[in-house]
């Protein structure tokens, strides 16, 4: 499952958001995916190693 693009963000409802994320981890997957595409890592060393 994949959160909403940016054409899709206007005018999107309560409810489809409630779908799109049904909990908070599925908010965070899609977070860490935008934000990390290549998975995450330290923004000072660059490492890939996660506690």
């Amino acid at each position: 499952m994949s959160g909403p693009s940016k054409s899709e963000r206007r005018g999107v409802t309560l409810a489809q958001l409630f779908r799109t994320f049904p909990d908070d981890a599925a908010a965070e997957r899609y977070f860490i995916r935008i934000r990390w595409p290549e998975g995450p890592e330290c923004p000072y060393c660059g490492s890939r190693e996660t506690a």
